[in-house]
């Protein structure tokens, strides 16, 4: 398993220092003011493509990785349902927009709308078929579609910054023409059509995924509350302005690509467990989640020593956020990054209810606290309240895990120092391997 979590670590690292790269030339380019329109719409977006998807990326690893499904038995389902759950979803949005959410007139007019819908649409079809790739072990093919977005980003962006184009619309849809070119390349690989079943199959297949889109639906809330929450306090509070908006997405961006680390230990972490039997499940998670502490530890340490050049260089005006920077990286990556490993322990053994509560106290702690704060404090009362209500999730989790599956903070969670030494050595020696082994 570990290598395999190396392999898509690796490739994950790289295609986000990538478009990291692409993120400053374009905030460079764009201005802050700007940058904040662009960042609302990236939060948006991947909220509305968490809403339209279902959960059905997660059945895919489900099905397909656990339960042995053929893939175009699967596809044959989901695909229809997810078109219709994606049209209906940007539907009742674009009425949304132009009838409710007028204070967001600023990122939700003509192109800005359209780009945004390209880009949900394009995410949900590509999710899935990502996770059904790692369902079906085919690392290479996925770290190879993620090379191939991160590069065609980046050449795109070299092309548009040259001519100084300063339209948020334009690089929002630049990110979903690149995602969407990377499902047409994931379909193409596919050795089969995918193949219609019975009705009774597509209820098994949502009555799953709806366990799961609920989890997803309330952590996406509770992750991108305090940046909604800002854009609305904008024609409300003179403590909040569009330029402020753009310092805090930025923070926001660079922490979401950074934490797309716990995707790749936890993508394949999740096909493991859940075909162990119950007490070796137990025992797995365990050092999991011993050992991936570590390694946002580090990560933790890394962004806030490294954060104020990081900031400097999207441009000037950008350093100014350091501290949210750092408050957000304690609350969201040391507190709240390995508490995946257990969410998706429960999702492993059908109780994915407890990660619900997780968010779900998350999510109320975040909306009250950023309402009680934003008016106050600006975007440091954003910061604030989100680490508070991710501690607080964090709290909950943890004394559900031990309760239901007897197991001890002290006895089995807390990584010891021996531990951490055998850790970092089966890592060299795994990174080693997978060098001379080319990665597979």
């Amino acid at each position: 398993m570990l290598r395999s979590v190396l392999a898509i670590l690796c490739t994950r690292v790289l295609t986000r220092l990538v478009t990291m790269a692409a993120g400053i030339l374009i905030a460079r380019t764009i201005g802050v003011e700007e940058q904040g329109v662009l960042g609302l719409l990236l939060m948006l977006g991947g909220l509305l493509a968490g809403i339209c998807d279902l959960g059905l990326g997660m059945g895919a690893v489900f099905f397909v990785g656990r339960q042995g499904w053929r893939a175009d038995r699967f596809t044959g389902l989901a695909l229809p349902v997810l078109a219709l759950s994606t049209a209906a979803g940007l539907g009742l949005f674009a009425w949304l927009a132009a009838t409710w959410l007028t204070d967001y007139a600023v990122a939700l007019q003509g192109a800005n709308l359209a780009a945004l819908a390209l880009f949900v649409g394009a995410n949900t079809f590509t999710e899935l078929y990502l996770n059904l790739t790692i369902a079906r072990q085919r690392i290479a093919q996925y770290n190879l579609a993620e090379l191939a977005f991160a590069a065609v980003i980046v050449v795109a962006t070299l092309l548009l910054t040259a001519r100084g184009l300063r339209n948020a619309s334009v690089y929002l849809a630049l990110y979903g023409a690149a995602r969407l070119l990377v499902f047409l390349y994931l379909l193409s690989r596919q050795e089969d059509r995918p193949r219609p079943g019975p009705l009774r199959e597509t209820a098994t297949l949502l009555r799953y995924s709806l366990t799961q889109w609920s989890a997803n639906l309330f952590s996406m809330l509770s992750v991108r509350v305090d940046a909604l929450l800002l854009a609305w306090y904008i024609p409300r509070s003179d403590r909040v302005d569009l330029a402020d908006l753009g310092l805090y997405t930025i923070c926001l961006l660079t922490i979401t690509r950074l934490m797309d680390v716990q995707r790749s230990i936890q993508t394949a972490f999740f096909s493991r467990v859940a075909n162990e039997e119950a007490s070796r499940a137990v025992e797995t998670t365990n050092t999991t989640y011993r050992r991936s502490f570590l390694v946002y530890l580090v990560l933790s340490a890394a962004l806030i020593a490294g954060g104020w050049p990081v900031l400097w260089l999207y441009g000037p005006e950008y350093p100014a956020a350091w501290g949210v920077l750092t408050v957000l990286v304690l609350g969201t990556i040391t507190l709240r990054g390995n508490a995946g490993v257990l969410m998706l322990y429960f999702s492993s053994v059908d109780r994915s209810v407890y990660t619900v509560h997780t968010h779900q106290i998350s999510l109320a702690g975040n909306l009250l606290l950023n309402i009680l704060l934003i008016p106050r404090w600006g975007i440091m009362g954003a910061a604030l309240g989100t680490a508070l209500a991710f501690a607080a999730g964090k709290l909950y989790l943890l004394w559900r895990y031990q309760k239901e599956t007897g197991s001890r903070w002290s006895r089995d969670l807390l990584l010891r120092p021996a531990e951490m030494r055998t850790a970092l050595g089966d890592l060299r020696r795994e990174v080693g391997a997978m060098w001379r082994g080319g990665g597979r």
